[in-house]
């Protein structure tokens, strides 16, 4: 079981990483690299997935410690994209200097488009038309796939329950937080 914990919020501040291309008129076009992991994480990170009980897959992403000392216990980060699948809080977690001041495993799960984090957030200002523009038809989320990986990661990995953080992005701040951060999380 997920202890009670902190919720933290994550602010952006790095600069945007992006690569320029030539469009086909012959302008330039920016474009973020493609780093083909769940979550928007890093190559540094381990692509990962979970098969839940409602049979639904949730992919994720996973770093661990640099060293993970037996016996002890790490905290969590989970980093929540946005809408768009983006968020930085992956990237800006992995420099070496922060990995060997903070130890802590992070984990970045990827939400389809089409789905929230968790139909308890979801904004009053969404209508019907709203939901069509964003190619759903109903309010849909990946909520239990989400819970059931992490309690996943917590059996399976030596993180302390009690300090679970929450970054999230535009849907991931918004989305799944207010709903976890005081009754799970």
């Amino acid at each position: 079981m997920i202890g009670a914990g902190i919720l933290i919020t994550f602010i952006d501040t790095l600069p945007a990483q992006e690569s320029v291309r030539q469009n086909q008129t012959g302008g330039q076009q920016s474009q973020r690299p493609d780093t083909r992991l769940p979550g928007g994480a890093p190559e540094i990170f381990e692509a990962k997935s979970f098969h839940a009980s409602n049979g639904e897959t949730i992919r994720y992403s996973l770093l661990e410690p640099i060293q993970v000392k037996a016996g002890e216990s790490y905290p969590l980060v989970l980093c929540l994209h946005g809408s768009r699948g983006g968020t930085k809080a992956p990237e800006a977690l992995v420099s070496e200097e922060r990995r060997q001041k903070y130890p802590s495993f992070i984990m970045a799960p990827a939400s389809p488009r089409n789905k929230f984090w968790s139909t308890g957030g979801i904004p009053d200002h969404l209508t019907a038309e709203e939901l069509r523009k964003r190619g759903m038809e109903k309010l849909d989320s990946v909520e239990v796939e989400l819970m059931e990986a992490l309690e996943d990661v917590l059996t399976k990995y030596p993180v302390d329950p009690d300090r679970i953080y929450i970054t999230g992005q535009s849907k991931g701040g918004h989305d799944f937080a207010p709903k976890h951060s005081k009754r799970h999380l």
